[in-house]
């Protein structure tokens, strides 16, 4: 064996050793994390905020079952009618959910319809987040941050509607956690952002877990591309999510 050879090998298992160790690391934050989030109080439930039907599996799918054990519910704003195919997504959304074991509603107001060019209101969506989530009185409220994971505007405009509820106080006695999203290079290297993560607040899948969320995101046929194949190994919202608090004084962004 040459050299070069032993030096790669050799690297490869430092490599893999790292992140394990890095994987065992967020893997007993995770509970932690929603210790602290989340409360004791196991009957108020998790709340997911999204904007479009598969949101919940393709961004959120490692928080969302890692708080199965007490209700969750995700609330989608729009039924993803961009390209016409509104009615396909909803039903593609309540398969995924029921795989998932959580609840699913879609507002799908006429206001705040999906359009990969358009802002929503913020005022006005607000408000319609506001009375789904009155009737639940959650413990943790999940959504986007002010990047939106992809940039996408209706994404960054739950954010935007969220952050209005928090700055305006009316998510009492609930904690608001944002999905960190990341530069594209890193969203693409799967398991191995963990190495490069510093968020407090962590979550990753087991195995089991990490296939689950591969077969709900599959579920919306009408959504699949050429590339969705290697999304599914390759991102890291797949594998594991990380966090930042919503705080009432954030109002920078």
């Amino acid at each position: 064996m040459s050299i070069a050879l032993a030096v790669v090998i050799l690297t490869g298992f430092v490599v893999y050793a790292l992140l394990l160790a890095a994987i065992a690391r967020l893997r007993a934050s995770a509970h932690e994390m929603f210790r602290r989030s989340a409360g004791n109080d196991s009957n108020r439930p998790v709340v997911f905020i999204t904007a479009h039907p598969d949101d919940e599996s393709y961004f959120f799918a490692p928080t969302v079952l890692a708080v199965r054990h007490r209700p969750v519910h995700v609330f989608c704003i729009s039924n993803g009618n961009f390209r016409g195919v509104g009615r396909v997504r909803e039903k593609e959304f309540e398969t995924a959910c029921n795989l998932l074991g959580v609840q699913g509603s879609i507002l799908n107001h006429k206001d705040f319809q999906d359009d990969f060019h358009s802002y929503w209101n913020a005022e006005n969506l607000a408000d319609e987040i506001s009375k789904y989530l009155s009737k639940l009185r959650p413990a943790l409220v999940i959504t986007f941050d002010e990047r939106g994971a992809s940039q996408h505007p209706n994404h960054i405009s739950t954010y935007k509607a969220v952050q209005l509820l928090v700055m305006q106080n009316r998510l009492p006695n609930c904690t608001v956690l944002k999905l960190d999203s990341v530069h594209s290079i890193r969203k693409y290297t799967g398991a191995f952002d963990v190495l490069f993560s510093r968020s407090d607040i962590q979550v990753v899948s087991t195995w089991s877990q990490f296939r689950l969320a591969q077969k709900a995101y599959l579920t919306y046929k009408s959504q699949l591309a050429f590339y969705s194949l290697a999304y599914i190994w390759t991102c890291r919202f797949m594998i594991f999510n990380t966090f930042t608090v919503l705080q009432n004084e954030d109002r920078r962004n």
